[in-house]
């Protein structure tokens, strides 16, 4: 308990949730530390942290970062709820969370998502070229998730369907999200089986659908949003998570 909080979340707390964590879930969980706690309250030692001193901390950052909003003070607060529950888990700490009782305030908005329509994703399909069509069609028809996309090998897809069994987050090959993710498979409709069944005939062979390069790894998605979709499509392109919002 003499450990100061960032001793304790980076020799102790980081080290345990590496196999337990998704790694997409640990960088945000590191973000979060570095950008909201290791300089502000880092040095307090944890069992010299009460519940004051955590109002205090979020009621600074709500003050200081007028844009900061409400949900991400929840999740900052969520961090430190999880950290200090680690730390009683451990017998580092034996009295209550200090966590309990604390009000995150932060500015309530309703966040702008943004969602395909079917005539975007026609004009999409009509302007790209490949590999970026098929990806958008996948993308669009599927409502699969980026990691999920570039997770896809030739040996899940049938023709008529599409198994989803993996996720791919930067270098990371794990489990798709949530388990009900990969307990159906999704059907695949005529124009999207076309779409594939072509992309096929240029990337004969096994591995992943989405090869980026020659070693046969997945394509970086960021990248080809970045560079192919954004500039093509001229203020058209609103991110992978707008054809999972417009399917649905």
């Amino acid at each position: 308990s003499s450990l100061t909080i960032t001793e304790f979340v980076e020799k102790r707390y980081f080290p345990a949730r590496v196999k337990k964590l998704r790694p997409s879930t640990l960088k945000g969980y590191r973000d979060i530390f570095k950008n909201h706690i290791e300089t502000s309250v880092g040095g307090i030692r944890m069992r010299d942290f009460h519940t004051k001193d955590a109002q205090h901390l979020f009621d600074a950052m709500a003050e200081k970062t007028p844009g900061l909003s409400h949900q991400s003070l929840l999740r900052v607060k969520a961090f430190l709820s999880a950290v200090f529950t680690y730390a009683r888990q451990e017998d580092v700490l034996r009295g209550a969370n200090p966590m309990q009782g604390v009000k995150a305030e932060g500015r309530r908005y309703k966040p702008v998502r943004s969602a395909y329509t079917l005539e975007d994703i026609h004009a999409m399909l009509a302007n790209l070229e490949e590999p970026a069509r098929t990806v958008v069609a996948v993308a669009a028809f599927t409502g699969l998730r980026a990691s999920e996309i570039r997770g896809l090998r030739w040996e899940d897809y049938t023709g008529d369907e599409i198994r989803v069994v993996r996720s791919v987050w930067r270098t990371h090959v794990g489990p798709t999200k949530t388990e009900e993710s990969g307990d159906s498979p999704v059907p695949v409709i005529p124009i999207l089986r076309q779409a594939l069944d072509q992309h096929r005939t240029r990337h004969s062979g096994d591995g992943y659908i989405f090869a980026g390069d020659r070693r046969g790894a997945p394509l970086n998605l960021d990248n080809l949003s970045r560079r192919v979709l954004s500039p093509k499509l001229d203020g058209g392109w609103k991110g992978w998570h707008g054809f999972r919002r417009g399917l649905g």
